[in-house]
């Protein structure tokens, strides 16, 4: 019956609240980077970002040499637009 009007069965699931350490931690965390100008935030890798450029550093030292020889001002500009 709930089929015929496009209702599917959905299961809740649930995720750990966030705790006191949590909490403390993310204060923390906070306090010591408020103070940051757009130009510190723009050299940092998100972790959406990290994938693209484990990958983009192997392909740029090949199958011999070192990592960060090779990406020494090599690596693209990190994009901060729509955060």
């Amino acid at each position: 019956m709930l089929l015929r009007f496009g209702l599917r069965k959905r299961c809740l699931i649930t995720a750990p609240l966030l705790t006191n350490i949590h909490r403390k931690k993310y204060r923390q965390h906070t306090f010591l980077y408020k103070n940051w100008s757009i130009e510190q935030w723009k050299n940092i890798a998100f972790s959406d970002e990290s994938y693209s450029l484990v990958y983009y550093c192997i392909e740029l030292m090949g199958r011999w040499g070192n990592c960060r020889e090779a990406t020494e001002n090599k690596l693209p500009p990190t994009t901060t637009a729509g955060r």
